[in-house]
């Protein structure tokens, strides 16, 4: 093969080659024409066929119905703050502007009864601080009899005379409220002392000496209660007077009563009593001194606690048929 035969057929080679280039290039262009058409028009079904847009505009839509769902919200919030606001406070102003219309009487009888009314509770105010006053007080001398301790004698006589002014204004007001508190207030103090009692039982069970122990218990609960009441019978001599004697009591024995009703014939203490006594007598019989004086001073107890029984009965009576 020549050199312008082998020219020759490159050129038919090239030209066959740039017309299936063209060729080529217009059936690719034909078919991209084709296939975008067909991909939007796929798109389109696919959209119809889910009901849903694609994700560009979903979330340009999404984004733009939360900006306006949080808007609206908050107006609706503060429009439901608006009126629940105006709702409270329509009936506030509503009572202000009837109490404005709704003037007080001004007629003597109206101003004699509020006058009245406001009097009244001063009077009340006035005698509960005076109660107030009274009950610390009796609490602290009954507190510090309990604990063995004596009131301080400086600047005593002062104030007891203060108390018994108290108990002057409380008795002119009702005698027997007041005797009804103080009872409480003692019965208080006997209620701790019979606690104490019967821990005693409890705490010195394996204690060889608790005969000893509970019977010197029970008899020093007594003789400081009956002290606590010794002390303050001179402050409550108008109310025993004014009060208490229509029953046939003292301030005295009340407290004893209160001890013996509340302590003495406990049941632990009354199921406990006779053993412990025997105990102490058949220690008596040693010639032990100690036992032999408690014994009697509780026989002493004893006798005084059956007189008081016997007395309160005729007592309760009265006070039953003064209420």
């Amino acid at each position: 093969m020549s050199c312008s035969d082998s020219k020759k057929s490159k050129k038919r080679k090239s030209s066959k080659s740039g017309n299936m280039g063209d060729v080529l290039g217009k059936e690719c262009g034909d078919g991209e024409k084709d296939e975008m058409p067909q991909e939007t028009c796929s798109e389109d079904v696919r959209e119809e066929a889910d009901g849903a847009p694609n994700v560009d505009e979903q979330s340009s839509q999404s984004s733009g119905e939360l900006d306006s769902y949080e808007l609206k919200r908050s107006d609706d919030v503060k429009d439901e703050m608006i009126q629940s606001d105006e709702n409270s406070t329509l009936p506030l102003i509503t009572a202000a502007a009837s109490q404005r219309e709704e003037k007080p009487c001004t007629c003597e009888a109206c101003k004699d009864k509020r006058e009245l009314a406001a009097e009244q509770l001063e009077e009340m105010r006035r005698l509960q601080s005076y109660w107030m006053e009274l009950r610390q007080y009796i609490r602290m001398v009954y507190r510090m009899a309990m604990e063995g301790r004596t009131v301080e004698n400086s600047g005593a006589e002062d104030y007891e005379d203060k108390m018994k002014d108290l108990v002057q204004k409380l008795c002119a007001r009702d005698p027997h409220q007041l005797f009804q508190r103080l009872e409480s207030q003692v019965q208080e103090f006997v209620i701790e002392a019979k606690v104490r009692q019967l821990e005693l039982l409890h705490r010195e069970q394996q204690t060889p000496e608790l005969a000893q122990i509970f019977l010197t218990g029970l008899l020093e609960g007594y003789d400081k209660l009956c002290l606590a009441a010794k002390q303050l019978a001179p402050l409550l001599q108008q109310l025993e007077t004014e009060h208490l004697h229509r029953f046939n009591l003292t301030w005295e024995v009340l407290n004893k009563h209160l001890y013996q009703s509340c302590v003495y014939t406990d049941p632990l203490v009354q199921n406990n009593l006779p053993h412990y006594i025997g105990q102490l007598r058949s220690v008596t019989a040693g010639k032990n001194q100690t036992y032999s004086e408690l014994v009697h001073h509780y026989l002493a107890f004893d006798d005084e606690m059956t007189l008081i029984g016997a007395m309160w009965r005729d007592t309760e009576t009265l006070v039953i048929e003064y209420k």
